[in-house]
């Protein structure tokens, strides 16, 4: 039987809400033993709490925007430290990346170590309360990847039905 080599998998840029609301993201949490966080937002405390798992940091600079607290240039101090971690990645070990450009380097790297890394980008800073990407919501109905195909998507419906996804969904407030 030929067997084709793992190849990464891709989604659109909405994925990472897509994992978020739907819930897959906090049952692929509630999976795991540790996670392994590649982003700029330091909520190892948060969510190893959340989930009752150990939780393992690689920070580095976020956006011009919203910095977060490294100070370190991401490139190209922060990606070599980042990179010196993901060695130590074990096989199947989970890695939650929201990094910019760099951050599918990453994916790559963990990929290479034997790792399973998703990248959710922005997801990071929704967790922590950062709204680094204001109006993308409002503007995509295509979030609503559940929604059924006769019912109406007006704005205002939208809206109301992802606010109340996100009210339930937000590692920032600890609730789920």
């Amino acid at each position: 039987m030929h067997t084709r080599p793992a190849l990464p998998l891709f989604g659109d840029t909405a994925l990472h809400f897509y994992l978020q609301w739907s819930g897959a993201l906090a049952r692929l949490l509630r999976g795991v033993d540790r996670v392994t966080l590649i982003g700029c937002r330091d909520l190892g405390v948060e969510l190893g709490r959340t989930y009752g798992i150990a939780v393992r940091s690689l920070l580095v600079m976020g956006e011009h925007c919203w910095p977060g607290s490294v100070r370190e240039r991401h490139w190209p101090d922060g990606f070599e430290r980042v990179m010196a971690g993901i060695a130590t990645i074990e096989a199947g070990e989970l890695v939650l990346v929201g990094a910019g450009a760099l951050g599918k380097a990453y994916c790559e790297a963990v990929r290479q170590q034997g790792g399973v890394a998703v990248d959710i980008g922005s997801g990071f800073d929704g967790w922590a309360g950062v709204m680094s990407r204001p109006g993308r919501i409002a503007k995509s109905p295509i979030f609503a990847v559940d929604w059924a195909a006769d019912e109406d998507l007006a704005d205002d419906a939208l809206m109301a039905r992802l606010h109340a996804i996100i009210a339930e969904a937000n590692i920032s407030d600890g609730t789920y």
